[in-house]
């Protein structure tokens, strides 16, 4: 970047800038996008109304509330609920209710049983660990653990947040995550 910055402009996007290198960010200016529900929403309306989908706003307003800001992830799960011509969501199918569950089955000491069922929900959350550890990170934040329980499982959680950055299999990485809560012996 330095040799050629007299007579070249570079412009790097990126979903999560904490993930840029301090030395890439140091040679850069930021701006940070913010962006609106509401055209995610209507675009949404509009795809279903072109291709004659039959869903309801408050189906359409969940898949953008659980895939907000990723427009295009949110498009594909929006596809992959319609079947017939008509946009169905699984009850109880979500990331939230998939992170309680994993959480009870290490509070009760049946870890094992949590890679199944990861894998078998896998479908739910896309395939996209990082965002179910950062799910977990928020159901123990919320959860009734005592301070000390708590302030250890948030930071075993957060430590393997930042290694999926850097791990080959983000599913592997999640349930090491999971096997660590449950050796921690105040949870």
């Amino acid at each position: 970047m330095e040799e050629y910055s007299a007579i070249t402009r570079f412009i790097l996007t990126a979903n999560y800038k904490h993930r840029i290198i301090p030395a890439l960010q140091s040679r850069c200016q930021t701006f940070d996008i913010n962006h609106d529900k509401a055209p995610i929403i209507s675009r949404l309306v509009h795809i279903g109304e072109q291709e004659k989908i039959t869903c309801t706003l408050s189906d359409i307003q969940k898949i953008v509330e659980e895939n907000f800001p990723d427009i295009r992830k949110t498009i594909n799960v929006f596809q992959k609920n319609v079947t017939d011509g008509n946009l169905t969501l699984q009850d109880g199918a979500s990331i939230d209710k998939i992170c309680q569950d994993l959480f009870k089955l290490v509070k009760a000491g049946h870890v094992l049983k949590c890679r199944k069922y990861m894998i078998t929900n896998e479908h739910v959350f896309n395939n996209d660990y990082p965002n179910l550890l950062k799910c977990l990170f928020n159901v123990i934040d919320e959860s009734d653990l005592n301070e000390s329980a708590k302030k250890t499982s948030l930071t075993t959680v957060y430590d393997f947040i930042y290694k999926s950055a850097f791990v080959m299999d983000q599913e592997i990485n999640a349930y090491s995550c999971l096997i660590e809560l449950a050796e921690c012996s105040s949870i």
